[in-house]
């Protein structure tokens, strides 16, 4: 990939770096929405100057309105398909400032369309175009960007801005287009402030050299490679929660397409039994942008915490509920706004989580890649969507040819298939669970590493005692051992804490019986090692045979480095899930080790046992002992984290 070499900055210098990179990408990305804005509250409005909205059914000019919507969504889904590739080959960068240069050429076109159905459809094209270059390379800028733990929050605050933007071009249209009486005026506007994004995006989009991910996973202990790099990329494309999480991404935009042409449309000629004029029309479309813009953030943030399934299933009903009732007609306008609002809500909570999952389930190197083939998917749900419930339309319009009934049925079926949506998602496996006793069990395993670092250190200490000045030595080992102590009372407090927030949180958290278990097996770990070097000061060094004291040196390190690489492992499950089996790998091979030595040291105490103090021998024999449990139950730890690895590896 053609980036910049890494930045040798220091870690809070990189954080603020990346912050200042976040923030330009969002003005870029609202000042090309707010282009676009528009076109979405105008287009159909624009379209029923040239033909009147009462003979589009009788003279097929709604195919040709239709047609204007599906090339945009057509190219805007090529461009996506083509995103991954090119992002791969030449940097997100280049994608994400060629996205906004092609989105200003097809402004400029707009602008001189004249009413013109060719340069309209071409002018909407190039937007397409240069929206599915833009926004697949946003997702995946922001993905590299953002920390793992807050990609659906992230992702969230990229779709705050989109839509942010796309409710002030929807204020900023009916405002011009109610000063000056044209619907032209717009269009200027919408070319204006796309070539601010442009310049915007030039001068302020820098180039990402490694993901936050990766710089994550390269602060373990342990060398990883991801599973997924040697995975042939249909392989990750047809697992049945991809699938099924594109379908649910074209549906959204079936949905928003059919929404930016026939809800103009239902708002201006039946709703309440009078015309609303094309300034309250874009004021209530307006109302339904800006709340789908404020809940996108709540909504990633939420589903970083709970899960993803639960936000999106309950968007899409909220939104199918709120479609109805504004298809029904008979509503005040007040209500009207309500319902507008209503909907913008139930979309905010599921839009930004479903690209979400498919970041959850792909490595850094193929992450590109299926997010451009997720963004070419649901994009042309800008085809489908108005083709579909234009032919619709047709059939009920060939049974019943009143106006204020056909415009309804569009709305109506894009309420019926959010419904189905909803429904086919509840078999999808969660990609990533509501665990909130993850970052407290993730907290007590950090106390008991420390106090199993600090312990083994005593350990060491003793063991060579004999190279140390004796009150450096009675300092040092009492120094370790007060340490390891408070550590394992700190430890015992957060495991405490982890039991009662589990039986006393309202929220049904998946594997809480898990995550308990966790932190038992590692409280176990600190009291053993602790009760290990407690031991050890009761014995005489001299007592012990030196090949045992040469392997209870190598295990106090080992041990260390076991424990080490189980915080490793629980920290990998947050962060990428797919790769916790090689780590649990690893682990498993060092409880080998570990059980070599205690091997070799019971033998060596058989040995001794004839001519040794039969109490001396069995407090060494009780250190071995207390060891080896302890190396036990690190590995029991990292079996359940694996066992929740693979639960949730789809």
């Amino acid at each position: 990939m053609s980036e910049e070499p890494k930045p040798n900055k220091s870690n809070g210098g990189l954080i603020q770096s990346r912050f200042r990179l976040l923030i330009a990408l969002l003005v870029v990305l609202f000042f090309v929405a707010s282009a676009y804005g528009v076109q979405r509250t105008i287009l159909s409005s624009y379209a029923g100057e040239k033909e009147p909205v009462e003979t589009w059914f009788q003279t097929g000019a709604w195919l040709y309105i239709a047609f204007t919507l599906a090339g945009f969504g057509l190219f805007k889904a090529i461009a996506g398909l083509f995103s991954g590739p090119y992002t791969n080959k030449y940097g997100v960068r280049h994608i994400i400032i060629i996205g906004a240069g092609c989105f200003t050429l097809g402004s400029i076109g707009l602008v001189f369309s004249n009413g013109n159905p060719l340069l309209i459809g071409l002018g909407n094209s190039i937007l397409g175009a240069g929206e599915g270059l833009l926004y697949a390379g946003s997702m995946t800028y922001l993905s590299n960007v953002s920390h793992p733990s807050k990609q659906a929050q992230w992702l969230g605050v990229m779709e705050l801005a989109v839509y942010a933007g796309y409710s002030f071009g929807a204020i900023a249209s009916g405002l011009f287009t109610t000063l000056t009486g044209l619907l032209q005026t717009s269009f200027i506007f919408s070319m204006g402030i796309a070539s601010v994004g442009f310049f915007i995006s030039v001068f302020s989009i820098k180039s990402v050299s490694v993901s936050s991910t990766k710089m994550e996973l390269q602060k373990l202990r342990v060398s990883l490679e991801e599973e997924e790099k040697d995975k042939k990329l249909s392989a990750i494309l047809l697992r049945p929660t991809v699938i099924v999480t594109f379908l649910g991404g074209h549906i959204s935009k079936m949905v928003d397409s059919i929404i930016v042409l026939y809800l103009p449309l239902v708002l201006s000629h039946i709703s309440y039994g009078y015309n609303l004029s094309i300034g309250v029309t874009g004021t209530i479309i307006a109302s339904f942008t800006f709340t789908w813009a404020l809940t996108m953030p709540l909504a990633g943030r939420i589903s970083d915490r709970i899960g993803r399934k639960k936000p999106i299933i309950s968007g899409l009903i909220i939104e199918a509920v709120a479609l109805l009732g504004l298809s029904a007609g008979s509503s005040p306008t007040p209500v009207l706004f309500l319902l507008s609002a209503l909907g913008g809500i139930g979309v905010g909570l599921y839009y930004p989580i479903l690209p979400s999952i498919a970041v959850d389930i792909t490595s850094d190197e193929q992450k590109s890649y299926v997010i451009g083939f997720f963004r070419a998917f649901k994009d042309l749900g800008y085809f489908t969507g108005p083709m579909l419930a234009g032919f619709i339309a047709l059939l009920w319009y060939d049974t019943n040819p009143q106006l204020n009934v056909i415009l309804r049925v569009p709305l109506n079926f894009a309420s019926l298939i959010l419904i189905l949506t909803a429904i086919g998602l509840l078999f999808v496996r969660e990609t990533r669970p509501g665990w909130l006793q993850f970052e407290t069990c993730l907290n007590h395993a950090r106390l008991v590493e420390d106090s199993v670092i600090a312990a083994t250190k005593g350990m060491l200490v003793y063991l060579e005692q004999e190279a140390i000045e004796e009150n450096k030595y009675k300092q040092s080992i009492a120094k370790y051992t007060t340490r390891a102590k408070e550590l394992e009372v700190e430890a015992d407090k957060k495991l405490e804490e982890i039991v009662i927030h589990t039986y006393q949180s309202l929220h049904n958290s998946p594997d809480a019986g898990n995550f308990i278990r966790i932190a038992r097996r590692l409280d176990r770990v600190a009291g053993l090692t602790l009760g290990a070097l407690f031991h050890l000061q009761r014995i005489p060094l001299q007592i012990i045979p030196p090949l045992v004291q040469e392997r209870l040196h190598d295990t106090a390190v080992n041990l260390r480095s076991l424990v080490r690489l189980t915080v490793d492992v629980l920290q990998v499950l947050e962060l990428k899930i797919n790769v916790v089996t090689d780590i649990y790998h690893t682990i498993r091979d060092r409880e080998s080790d570990l059980d070599r030595l205690y091997q070799v040291m019971n033998q060596q105490m058989s040995l001794s046992a004839t001519h040794m103090q039969f109490g001396l021998w069995y407090e060494i024999k009780e250190v071995i002992n207390m060891i080896e449990e302890a190396a036990d139950s690190t590995e029991d730890a990292a079996e359940v984290i694996n066992i929740l690895s693979i639960k949730y590896k789809t």
